[in-house]
């Protein structure tokens, strides 16, 4: 189960947790990463995974997703409920995601939740100052139902 999270100090700590703060900040991220304000933050009863829906157009948001490391296996149902609870919850008709192209647990979630890659957004992340594409990810909801 899933839902609309205030907790800064559960979210910041799945943020900031090693194998979790390596892949989802940059080279200029704050550490310890603080939570931004704004947005919707999903997170599930277990509070081992966040998802955050900030709006990105009238009817789109872009989903930043971060799991720990227990949710292996079980990230795919989370993000799904996640999505579920965004479209049922928001305006949002189109979920949009950029996934650096070495994030590769990221890029095969993106796939085996439904998304579709919609183009690449060239030299965007710094990475060990290195700049690296991202994938964008976009899946809209009459494609998340099945209609």
């Amino acid at each position: 189960m899933v839902n609309r999270s205030h907790n800064t100090k559960a979210i910041g700590q799945i943020l900031n947790h090693p194998r979790v703060y390596g892949m989802v900040s940059d080279d200029c991220s704050p550490d310890p990463f603080l939570p931004p304000e704004g947005g919707f933050y999903i997170v599930n009863d277990a509070e081992t995974g966040v998802v955050r829906l900030d709006q990105a157009g009238a009817m789109t948001c872009a989903a930043h997703i971060a799991t720990l490391p227990v949710m292996r296996g079980k990230a795919k149902m989370f993000v799904k409920d996640a999505l579920d609870w965004g479209f049922q919850n928001t305006l949002y008709t189109k979920v949009i995601a950029l996934i650096p192209e070495f994030n590769r647990l990221a890029i095969k979630l993106c796939d085996d939740c439904g998304f579709s890659r919609e183009g690449i957004s060239t030299k965007s992340f710094l990475k060990n100052w290195k700049m690296h594409d991202q994938i964008l990810f976009g899946i809209t909801k009459t494609e998340f139902y099945g209609g």
